[in-house]
């Protein structure tokens, strides 16, 4: 941590806790690509959420650049003898992550997949541009059932209102993939392009 930069907290914060949804797309891009390269690694990661999301050194050429931080909940789905997926188990009493950032799959202590980081990822982009979820401010010892419970029952139109369409298209896929699905990373990344093109164009023109 102490060789790159602010995490995406840091940057959420210092914009005033709301962030366009051009930054988001483009965050939603690198993000993507990062997880692939991970989970091609035969690894999720576990507990994606801003603050584990850094950018380089300020004044470095890798300042704008992102970086996935703190493997310590990553577990592999992928068989390393096998090559298998590893399979599927339900055990409600394990936990594993952040309650705000984590998947449905999470809360209900299904064995974590791919699909689960990019649940994640999609909660943590929505956060960045309306700067709250549905589920915050939930207390006591039943929060990760209230929130869990709460995640269910909000729909993706709900969840994305006054978010551009194409964070709604991420939501949608990654919340329908199924366990052992090989997420069509080009594809998600491909929803997130319409918004940056536009960024690009604005600065050149």
């Amino acid at each position: 941590m102490d060789m790159l930069g602010p995490s995406l907290w840091d940057v959420w914060n210092t914009l005033g806790q709301s962030m366009s949804p051009n930054m988001a797309a483009c965050i939603a891009v690198e993000a993507i690509s990062i997880l692939e390269k991970l989970h091609l690694k035969g690894f999720v990661h576990g507990d994606v959420k801003p603050e584990n999301f850094l950018l380089g050194l300020p004044g470095s050429a890798d300042e704008k650049k992102l970086y996935l931080i703190d493997l310590g909940l990553a577990s592999r789905w992928k068989d390393t003898q096998s090559g298998q997926h590893v399979d599927y188990d339900q055990r409600p009493d394990v936990f594993r992550g952040t309650i705000r950032y984590a998947s449905v799959h999470a809360h209900l202590g299904r064995t974590g997949s791919r699909r689960d980081d990019l649940e994640s990822l999609a909660y943590t982009l929505i956060f960045l541009i309306k700067g709250r979820l549905p589920w915050q401010g939930y207390q006591g010892d039943n929060k990760s059932f209230l929130v869990c419970k709460k995640k269910m029952a909000t729909s993706p139109e709900l969840m994305c209102c006054f978010c551009p369409a194409p964070f709604k298209m991420f939501l949608e896929a990654v919340t329908n993939m199924k366990f052992d699905e090989e997420p069509n990373y080009a594809k998600l990344i491909s929803f997130f392009e319409s918004l940056i093109e536009t960024v690009h164009s604005f600065e050149t023109d």
